[in-house]
């Protein structure tokens, strides 16, 4: 089975957004004294994944196969390749990266691996940590006590942030510390559903982790922290947008909507493909054909596989926005 633009299941100004997501990845690895602030791309893909799948959970959410379904098909999506990266590279610490815990042994280690070719891996082992969490608190909280929990884990992001800097060197790798962009993210998607009863409150709410931000680096110079709270909100306004353009096919989002269908392919293998080809130039090129390659033998068919094998149910009440974007 094929999955493309043409058979009307994605939505393509997310797909662009993705696009632009890992355009900003690749170009801090390949180019980092070009594109110096391309990390944002990372929160780009968290707000993202919280805005796909919250939206996912929310729609289904009381629906038969609930927990069943969404695990099996994260599991076909994310699993092959990732097995395939590790097989290839054969860390020294496999159980942790076969776990996703690689950040907490980083962070007790107290070094990033930032040449390794899985260095980027981090950011997927915190994903799939939210993934683990995220399923249970759509399905067993109250919508009130589920809207709640996810501001609380919003608002406390910077704080998080601090406290663990003075224990631990790598704070921002451990899945509290990211909480403002992917819970953030679902808020989003709660609040294009209708969840938010007021948007001048939730808008105050979403400016609140800033200020608490802003706040402890004047009143701790020497706190040495990227403005994550910042960039979260930048990035919920950006996705915000393009859940909000038209649905029309516009030709300059073409080629971002492309890459961000390769996007995961791209993602786990840019650095392996950066240290085989020695330069990146030359990488360019080799990663886009191995992303195409990826995704007609590998990707599409498997999430062709699970599309049919297991479907979501869909509470009655619910109409999905944006849904067909997450695979």
């Amino acid at each position: 089975m094929t999955y493309s633009l043409s058979m009307g299941q994605r939505v393509e100004a997310l797909d662009a957004v993705r696009g632009i997501a890992i355009t900003l990845v690749v170009g801090v690895h390949y180019w980092p004294e070009l594109l110096p602030a391309g990390g944002i791309g990372v929160d780009l893909f968290f707000v993202l994944s919280g805005y796909l799948i919250g939206g996912i959970l929310l729609d289904s959410r009381g629906a038969p196969g609930f927990f069943s379904t969404f695990y099996l098909r994260r599991a076909v999506r994310i699993l092959p390749l990732y097995w395939i990266l590790l097989a290839f590279v054969m860390p020294h610490d496999m159980p942790w990266y076969l776990t996703f815990t690689q950040p907490v042994l980083w962070a007790i280690q107290g070094e990033f691996p930032a040449y390794s070719p899985l260095a980027v891996t981090w950011s997927l082992a915190i994903e799939e940590q939210f993934y683990l969490l995220l399923p249970l608190a759509v399905r067993f909280l109250p919508q009130r006590w589920l809207v709640r929990v996810l501001w609380l884990c919003v608002c406390t992001a910077p704080l998080v942030r601090w406290a663990l800097s003075d224990a631990i060197s790598l704070a921002w790798l451990m899945l509290p510390s990211r909480m403002d962009s992917l819970a953030g993210g679902v808020l989003l998607t709660c609040s294009i559903r209708g969840y938010a009863r007021s948007s001048i409150l939730w808008l105050t709410l979403a400016c609140i982790p800033v200020l608490v931000e802003a706040g402890l680096k004047l009143a701790f110079p020497n706190w040495v922290m990227a403005p994550y709270s910042l960039m979260a909100f930048l990035c919920a306004a950006g996705v915000f947008a393009a859940v909000r353009m038209p649905r029309t096919r516009l030709t300059v989002l073409r080629p971002l909507a492309w890459l961000g269908i390769g996007a995961y392919s791209i993602f786990l293998f840019h650095m392996p493909v950066l240290t085989l080809c020695g330069s990146a130039w030359l990488a360019v090129p080799a990663i886009g054909i191995l992303a195409w390659l990826s995704w007609h033998v590998v990707e599409a068919p498997l999430i062709g596989f699970a599309r049919d094998r297991w479907r979501y149910g869909t509470r009655p009440d619910v109409r999905a926005i944006g849904r067909a974007a997450a695979v």
